[in-house]
């Protein structure tokens, strides 16, 4: 229960002590209150009081409670939409070519699985949902079914998540199959934690499988708490964003800080986190939510940024691997996301993308999928294979082994190191097996051994498809890129290094059917884009960005 003190103001005269005069203290404001109730079967109910004062409140809750309700009142506290402010525009969906989407939507029918969308509403007018919307609620309208939106969040995050492909409307989503159900807790702007936690409720008991939530604000009530609460209990996968605070001091942001929410950080183009996304120690797992593009209302595009529109990129896989996974339990589906997640940041966990960047193709079981693509510097593995204990003075035989994305690295040269009593390092050359044989005499009871190796030419990228299905190799050899795309002979293309902060240009080509276009020179480590002009005044087709180790 809510106390509430009032201050009696005594006021001083010319600077002296005066009489106390008779000042009436102000009447407490009247405000908006969440009620939470939970019956005897443990199933919360969450109303709202709205202009009420504090007195007023304690009087409900005197009255539920006498009624023998476990009941709490407090404040009620704002939500926003989680992307809003960082709008931008651009003309591609690039997160569906990076994730292959095609191939995913040919092995992995969501069938079965239903994902409830708490936000603005959905369009049900979108061609895109045609068939996939089923009744929701709509908290502003009596009898609603959250089939309305009036700002166009919603609608997008909808359509990240399962808008319709191949039905020659301008989106599509990565969960084909799935259905939803909209729960509309904003009108035109914000909306408040008792109707977030009552369409958390209505959301569980209608079937849902997977909740996307891309909102959120400052506070955990008791109303939102209990309902998260009550979806875990359920077992029901929660994913939510993290927020758009990272240039703010990233303050705590529910629900996605709660424990149990996969929370979700946004990443661009070139697989780094947006400044914009909010830092948290209770991160997950990133995916793409700068620069992306979806449905709008009406059967619009719209182009924008933010946290918003990384969740359901993530909650489409969740409701993807429920529909391959029918027995798994909520927690065994979150582990699969993180647990194959592609390190972007920090070796390991951080606080910026969690466990790294939502790797679709892993998750699902579909073998290599960002790492092969982009693999990292790490992808170097040198094997030392040597007795596992050798007195002082004995002789040290064996081998050193080097491959590299599992590949031997035959015939290169490698920097050799031994140390025991001193380092020393020798220049040496793998033979065809990617093997070096080693032969130490030792002089101390241990023995150290390293190698690196430069294995640039050993990795081939793989056949990316780009948005219109042109078919373009982007292979490196010996630091320099290689691109074949025979269906877009004579057309030029650019390739672009990104520097930490920009794309930087690196040149034009003309491609050709014959022989491969290249560059050369190229600084590395570093990622790299290629763009391959459409002709006929078409936008420019964007290859993802490779990974020049």
């Amino acid at each position: 229960m809510l106390l509430c003190a009032v201050a009696v103001v005594v006021p001083v005269v010319g600077g002296a002590p005066a009489a106390v005069a008779a000042v009436p203290p102000a009447a407490p404001a009247a405000v908006d209150w969440t009620v939470t109730t939970v019956d005897p079967a443990g199933r919360p109910s969450i109303s709202r009081l709205t202009g009420t004062t504090p007195v007023e409140a304690a009087g409900v809750v005197r009255t539920l409670r006498y009624a023998g309700y476990r009941t709490t009142v407090e404040r009620s506290v704002t939500i926003r939409p989680a992307g809003l402010s960082n709008d931008t525009w651009r003309p591609a969906q690039w997160h569906l070519t990076k994730y292959k989407a095609e191939s995913v939507w040919a092995k992995h029918p969501g069938t079965g699985v239903v994902v409830a969308v708490i936000d603005s509403g959905v369009d049900r007018t979108v061609t895109d949902f045609a068939g996939i919307l089923l009744p929701g609620k709509d908290y502003f309208n009596a009898g609603g079914d959250g089939g309305v939106d009036l700002i166009g969040h919603g609608t997008a995050v909808a359509g990240f998540l399962g808008a319709k492909a191949n039905n020659g409307s301008a989106g599509a989503g990565l969960a084909q199959g799935v259905k939803i159900r909209s729960f509309r807790v904003f009108d035109r702007g914000s909306g408040n934690d008792a109707i977030l936690a009552a369409a958390i409720v209505d959301a569980v008991d209608s079937g849902a499988d997977v909740i996307n939530m891309s909102l959120g604000g400052p506070g955990l009530s008791t109303a939102l708490r209990t309902a998260l609460d009550y979806a875990i209990a359920k077992d029901v996968v929660l994913v939510a964003a993290a927020g758009n605070d990272g240039e703010k001091g990233s303050p705590v942001h529910y629900p996605g800080a709660y424990p149990g929410v996969i929370t979700v950080a946004a990443t661009g183009f070139d697989d780094t986190v947006a400044p914009f996304s909010t830092r948290s120690p209770r991160m997950d797992v990133a995916a793409p939510g700068w620069d992306v593009t979806s449905v709008a209302p009406r059967n619009g595009r719209t182009d924008g940024s933010g946290t918003s529109y990384a969740s359901p990129i993530v909650a489409a896989t969740a409701a993807l691997l429920r529909a391959q996974h029918p027995a798994w339990k909520a927690e065994q589906v979150a582990k699969q996301i993180t647990s194959t997640a592609f390190d972007i940041g920090a070796k390991g966990f951080d606080v910026s993308s969690g466990y790294g960047l939502l790797d679709v193709q892993r998750a699902l079981g579909d073998g290599c999928g960002l790492p092969c693509a982009q693999p990292e510097p790490a992808g170097l593995v040198v094997a030392v294979k040597v007795p596992a204990y050798v007195r002082r003075g004995g002789l040290v035989t064996g081998f050193v082994s080097v491959t590299y994305d599992k590949r031997p690295v035959g015939a290169t040269p490698v920097r050799l190191c031994v140390t025991d009593t001193r380092r020393v390092c020798t220049a040496v050359r793998t033979n065809a097996a990617g093997r070096v044989p080693l032969s130490r005499f030792m002089t101390s009871p241990t023995l150290r051994v390293e190698a690196t190796a430069d294995v640039a030419g050993q990795y081939d990228g793989d056949v990316v498809d780009v948005l219109d299905g042109l078919q373009v190799r982007v292979r490196v050899v010996s630091g320099r890129v290689l691109v074949a795309a025979p269906e877009a002979s004579g057309q030029t293309a650019r390739l672009w290094r990104w520097d930490g902060s920009a794309w930087v240009d690196h040149g034009i080509r003309t491609l050709s059917a014959d022989h491969d276009a290249v560059w050369a020179g190229l600084v590395r480590p570093a990622s790299y884009r290629l763009d391959v002009g459409a002709g006929g005044g078409a936008p420019a087709r964007i290859v993802n960005p490779v990974w020049v180790p």
